[in-house]
């Protein structure tokens, strides 16, 4: 029963999503040997040799093991029992939310109402959520392709900001600024990315 897991996980090469608990993948480790508790449960409660009356101690020793277990795992990596250690992704989750994560969120929202429902868009990756639902919407670490628009945060990661600077000297011309985000156009014209671009780290 941890074999699915061992060959989607384990042997897995230079994809760290793949193995903390942190992302939706490990859960290939879980779900399985789960049902496999179950089997071995009823497993521990038949009798093991003539006479063997005990099964149900085995079986409640175990469930007990069960319950003492998950509980401390729970309050290590949950966010139920306490929520200081919980990890969304690679970063610590927080369970808050500020009078600046909203302006963020308003600023985002504002940006991304400009862009046709139909555009094909690239964003950055913290913004992707924000426009998944789009037919067509790239992550921006893997590039622009053929994407009309382009949302992204001039705090830009290493594996973006090639591709945005590559943008914003080329085709791309940026349409408006909110803060820390910006929206550009392919076609649009450029006589703000001198601007952007020096902002963009």
């Amino acid at each position: 029963m941890s074999l699915p897991g061992f060959f989607f996980t384990i042997l897995s090469t230079k994809c760290t999503p793949l193995v903390p608990i942190s992302f939706q993948y490990p859960a290939h480790r879980t779900a399985f040997p789960f049902i496999a508790f179950v089997v071995c449960l009823q497993w521990t409660r038949q009798s093991k040799f003539p006479g063997d009356h005990d099964g149900w101690r085995r079986q409640r020793a175990w469930l007990m093991t069960a319950c003492f277990t998950t509980l401390v795992t729970s309050y290590q990596y949950g966010a139920i029992l306490q929520q200081t250690t919980a990890n969304g992704r690679f970063g610590r989750y927080k369970f808050i939310y500020t009078p600046q994560d909203r302006k963020r969120y308003t600023n985002v929202q504002a940006l991304a109402e400009m862009v046709p429902p139909l555009a094909k868009i690239a964003t950055s990756e913290y913004v992707v959520p924000q426009v998944s639902t789009r037919p067509d919407s790239y992550t921006l670490r893997n590039g622009i392709h053929d994407a009309q628009y382009i949302l992204f945060a001039l705090l830009a990661r290493d594996d973006e900001s090639n591709f945005l600077r590559e943008a914003l000297k080329g085709s791309f011309g940026a349409i408006a600024v909110r803060e820390r985000f910006v929206l550009a156009n392919r076609g649009y014209d450029n006589a703000q990315n001198r601007h952007v671009l020096k902002k963009l780290r």
